[in-house]
């Protein structure tokens, strides 16, 4: 399974599981290139799933600046 394949199934899982923005991150942190370009594309999908903007600014604020 690829590192993007591994973010897309973590991502999906938000927000049950609250540790998804974490290990989305990791697997962007072990990618190179373009898959790490196609794993950045995943925060779409918590952004989606996120229980309203101050869920969403709090995965922002932690994992992603």
């Amino acid at each position: 399974m690829t590192l993007m394949e591994q973010a897309v199934e973590a991502a999906v899982t938000f927000p049950a599981n609250k540790d998804a923005p974490k290990e989305v991150k990791a697997f962007y942190n072990k990618a190179k290139g373009r898959e790490k370009d196609d794993i950045a594309s995943t925060v779409e999908i918590l952004m989606v799933r996120s229980e309203g903007k101050e869920d969403l600014i709090s995965i922002i604020n932690r994992y992603w600046q």
